[in-house]
């Protein structure tokens, strides 16, 4: 199949794509939304992380990118109790929104 951005996935008429094709396909969709994601763009650029304000973007796509290529439920459950702590923590350092 020919995608827009003139790659192909897969090959011939009735084969589907590989695993690696479907991970790669996917990063590159995965960091097109975060590249065009207003906020964490002004981010980035306003240094809001700190001085490692695009490495940390870039670590936000791979967890991304990670967490879609689990299929493990246990995996899911951990990360998403990771995050959920992580915003607990941030929530009582900043307040209330």
């Amino acid at each position: 199949m020919n995608l827009r951005d003139g790659s192909v996935v897969g090959g011939s008429k009735g084969s589907l794509p590989s695993n690696s094709q479907i991970s790669q396909t996917f990063a590159r969709g995965a960091a097109r939304v975060l590249g065009r994601w207003t906020a964490l763009r002004l981010a980035v650029e306003g240094g809001w992380g700190g001085p490692e304000s695009e490495a940390k973007a870039g670590l936000l796509l791979d967890d991304v990118v990670a967490w879609f290529a689990s299929d493990s439920g246990e995996e899911k459950t951990r990360v998403e109790a990771e995050a959920a702590a992580r915003w607990r923590r941030r929530s009582s350092r900043w307040g209330r929104w």
